[in-house]
């Protein structure tokens, strides 16, 4: 299996970045086949959350449940 690593540069504090991923409506922009993130309880990232993701692939349509069970606390790297 080939593995690739890529990597970017956002010039922008690791919070500003964090929270634009965590944009509800920029989430189909990172998940292929992604058509709609919808927050069914609680808030996004959270313990205790639910959320809908649908999907459209090879035709088809379906849903998958999201429910945060657990979280790790994430670090981000130093920007300097």
């Amino acid at each position: 299996m080939v593995k690739f690593k890529i990597s970017t540069i956002i010039n922008k504090p690791p919070n500003v970045v964090s929270q634009v991923f965590l944009e509800t409506k920029n989430i189909i922009y990172w998940i292929t086949n992604l058509e709609k993130f919808e927050v069914i309880k609680g808030k996004i990232g959270e313990v205790g959350s639910i959320a809908h993701l649908h999907y459209y692939e090879k035709g088809r349509s379906y849903i998958m449940e999201e429910n945060i069970a657990n979280r790790e606390k994430v670090c981000f790297p130093s920007i300097k």
